[in-house]
């Protein structure tokens, strides 16, 4: 088991730095936002295990790692991701992020919050959730080609026209994009298995792995991405990464696993009264970090570590010995 995970590992830091330089490159060659390309191609991708292993863990009859997985995912992205890609390098933050962006995430975090409140996610209730989505996707493209967002992130001038757009060069960025995606995707995989067979040889119950070893795992690849882009200095693409990657949790990944079961997705009283609530705190403690001067700087990055820190303590502590 540590081999799979040590395995996996190796093959996220790959995996990110491949997506990373496949997803600027799209960028450049079709003069889309960094913000745009992080807050899909790149959220989107990283998402993918997330996606995987709730879809897995709803037919297996595991409802609570798959709820588990989400709530616990978006907690990781916004307090270890976002935190350690800040400490590697401050991030700066667009203005169209914060006018719309940040304020979808929030409503939709309340919004599936009250749907879960019942204690089930129902099929319609699911399927509402993945328009939502699809109509968050069609505005932001809709604004990205109509209200030319690219020079508020892309300088133009960089772009290299021959390099960028080669044939030669598009197969391989393109390559590099796609087998970012499988490497993180396979990677998270082996980190996952490897993590959940600790976890289960110590006993740790369902609700726990999926708040904890699972998220972190399905989480790794927004790791792997947001640091190298925020080491690259791409910092739209790491930050729209946490925030793309956090909206598709809720809307796509929440939404698929609801509408698969005939029964909808049963949201435990554990989760519904304690992490719910606590993943609505932390989104909403966003605002205060990057309004700030427009930056998330390393000393708040740092905050957000130490306080993810406490996050884990807090359920391996309590909720595990309860």
């Amino acid at each position: 088991m540590y081999w799979m995970t040590l395995l996996g590992t190796i093959m996220l830091f790959f995996g990110g730095d491949w997506l990373v330089a496949g997803a600027s490159w799209v960028a450049r060659r079709y003069g889309v936002s960094k913000l745009v390309v992080g807050l899909t191609l790149v959220a989107f991708g990283t998402s993918a295990p997330e996606l995987a292993v709730s879809v897995y863990s709803v037919l297996k009859g595991e409802p609570d790692i798959a709820v588990g997985n989400v709530v616990g995912s978006n907690i990781v992205n916004i307090l270890l991701v976002l935190g350690a890609s800040a400490l590697v390098h401050p991030i700066q933050v667009g203005s169209s992020l914060l006018r719309s962006d940040l304020p979808f995430l929030m409503v939709v975090s309340l919004l599936s919050f009250f749907l879960a409140f019942d204690g089930s996610i129902g099929r319609f209730e699911g399927l509402f959730l993945f328009l939502l989505l699809v109509g968050y996707l069609f505005r932001l493209f809709y604004k990205a080609s109509k209200l030319g967002e690219v020079s508020e992130v892309i300088d133009l001038d960089e772009i290299d026209e021959a390099e960028v757009g080669s044939d030669e060069s598009a197969i391989k960025e393109i390559s590099k994009l796609i087998g970012g995606v499988v490497i993180l995707i396979v990677g998270s995989k082996f980190f996952i298995d490897g993590a959940t067979q600790m976890a289960h040889n110590f006993g740790v119950s369902d609700a726990v792995i999926g708040l904890s070893v699972v998220a972190l795992g399905t989480s790794l690849p927004e790791v792997a991405a947001s640091v190298v882009a925020a080491f690259r200095g791409q910092s739209a693409i790491a930050l729209g990464n946490v925030i793309g990657s956090n909206i598709f949790n809720l809307l796509a990944v929440m939404g698929i696993t609801s509408m698969i079961s005939k029964v909808g997705v049963e949201v435990s009283s554990e989760i519904l009264t304690q992490d719910f609530p606590l993943m609505i705190l932390i989104t909403a403690l966003c605002f205060p970090l990057l309004i700030t001067g427009n930056i998330v700087s390393r000393v708040e990055g740092g905050f957000l570590l130490l306080s993810y820190g406490v996050y884990l303590a807090y359920i391996f502590g309590f909720i595990a010995i309860g």
